[in-house]
């Protein structure tokens, strides 16, 4: 499968800025020169988001993306099943560290993948007659049985080979007994990521919402006693 590249003067210039295996902080510069010159970009980046105490998930959280050297390889049988192969093998230089992730999602039977709602998805590509098929698996990590859901926010196919898909997705690993995977897939698509904060920001969210609200009976409290006489 060719691989979707950017063009030869932005591939050239990221490779003279960033070395292929950056930092963190050299990944949120790579994102801001390619939106800097997205005008002459022929590809929007893709991405992929994932979270979850489930065995595929591994009460993991995280976010990978094509400029992170990532490789998003699609496989469209037709425009009723697809499947997305994701892995860093050509860019990570220490093989026993590489990343893999392998999505697949199908529409009911005899049905287009289409923007909307799919509920009760099983397996793909062993979903059950009539439902729609789910399976995102991983390093290694993949369940048997699963059911979930998944919303697609923006599909397009070109000669029935996939361009743009937006999806957001839950599967329960196991039927549930190995617990939950939530995830975001962007391919080429200018909507943004659909992600869950880290328990560690929910929390420092929360201690703000409190001392906000206390702050502020605090100064009802002032506002109302009227000013004190001597």
């Amino acid at each position: 499968m060719p691989r979707l590249a950017a063009p030869v003067g932005i591939s050239s210039c990221s490779q003279l800025l960033l070395p292929r295996k950056g930092t963190l902080v050299k990944k949120y510069i790579a994102i801001i020169l390619l939106s800097l010159l997205s005008p002459f970009a022929s590809a929007t980046p893709s991405y992929l988001y994932y979270t979850g105490d489930g065995y595929v998930a591994a009460g993991k959280t995280d976010t990978i993306s094509s400029l992170d050297g990532f490789d998003f390889s699609v496989n469209a049988f037709s425009t009723n099943t697809l499947s997305l192969y994701i892995h860093d093998f050509a860019t990570n230089p220490v093989p026993h560290t590489a990343q893999w992730f392998l999505f697949m999602l199908s529409a009911p039977s005899g049905l287009d993948l289409q923007v909307g709602n799919y509920e009760d998805a099983t397996r793909a590509p062993f979903q059950a007659f009539g439902s729609p098929g789910l399976w995102f698996a991983g390093n290694g990590r993949g369940s048997n049985q699963i059911t979930g859901n998944f919303r697609i926010l923006d599909i397009a196919f070109e000669n029935n080979a996939l361009s743009t898909l937006a999806v957001d997705f839950m599967q329960n690993e196991e039927n549930g007994y190995l617990g939950q995977t939530y995830g975001s897939l962007r391919y080429q698509s200018a909507i943004p990521l659909a992600t869950i904060p880290e328990p560690s920001i929910l929390a420092l969210l929360g201690v703000a919402l409190c001392a906000g609200i206390a702050f502020r009976r605090k100064q009802t409290r002032l506002h109302h006693s009227g000013p004190i006489s001597a």
